[in-house]
């Protein structure tokens, strides 16, 4: 089991860029203070009065300070986005 932080696993992404690196084509989140790594999964979602349904998934590719270059994929880029960090943080609360 992973473990659990102080942080919160979810981010508001401040700008969603589509960028071309090395001769390929990827998302460009700017995240600020996160603990996202490479090959994390992150769930794309909008905010609706705390309901939380993740529209997107996608995976880390590199890291630049707080650049996080993602998978490409077809992403409405008018709305404002944030992300939650999939494999961390997760509480499962039931009856044993």
């Amino acid at each position: 089991m992973n473990d659990c932080s102080d942080k919160p696993d979810i981010y508001k992404i401040h700008k969603i860029k589509k960028i071309n690196y090395e001769k390929k084509n990827y998302f460009c989140l700017e995240i600020n203070d996160h603990e996202i790594t490479n090959s994390d999964e992150l769930g794309l979602f909008i905010s609706d009065n705390d309901v939380i349904k993740i529209d997107k998934s996608i995976f880390v590719t590199k890291i630049i300070k707080n650049y996080v270059l993602t998978d490409y994929i077809n992403l409405d880029l008018t709305k404002n986005y944030s992300c939650l960090q999939m494999n961390k943080n997760i509480t499962i609360t039931g009856l044993i």
